[in-house]
C-alpha cells in the first residue's frame, strides 16, 4: 500500500499505519506493534513482579528493546549455535545481589 503512504501491520494486518515518506526502503514502525506494546509491556511487568524473585525495579522486563543493537554475529557466523547451556544456566541461577542476570 506504498502508493497510498500506508504500511500495513506485520504481527496483525488488520492495522494500518501512515509513513511520512513513502519511499523509504521500510517502513517508520509497524503499526500492529504500536498498538499493543503499551498494554503488553505493562502486564508483562505485572506477570513478572508476582511471580518472580527479582524485583522489576532492580530488572525492569523491556520489550523490543533497541539496547541489543547492534547485533553481532560474528562469533557464530558459518555454524550452528548451541545455546542449550547458556539457557540451562540462565533458567537454574537466581539474582545475585540484585543484580540481573
Amino acid at each position: 500500500m506504498r502508493n497510498e503512504r500506508r504500511t500495513v501491520g506485520r504481527i496483525d494486518a488488520r492495522f494500518l499505519g501512515i509513513d511520512r515518506d513513502a519511499a523509504g526502503d521500510e517502513p517508520e514502525f509497524d503499526p500492529s506493534i504500536a498498538a499493543i506494546i503499551g498494554p503488553y509491556s505493562g502486564m508483562l511487568n505485572d506477570y513478572v513482579s508476582q511471580r518472580s524473585e527479582i524485583p522489576t525495579a532492580i530488572c525492569p522486563t523491556e520489550v523490543l528493546t533497541a539496547r541489543v543493537r547492534p547485533w553481532n554475529y560474528e562469533p557464530y557466523e558459518n555454524r550452528y549455535v548451541n545455546v542449550a547451556e547458556t539457557l540451562r544456566k540462565a533458567m537454574t541461577q537466581k539474582s545475585v545481589s540484585g543484580t540481573c542476570l
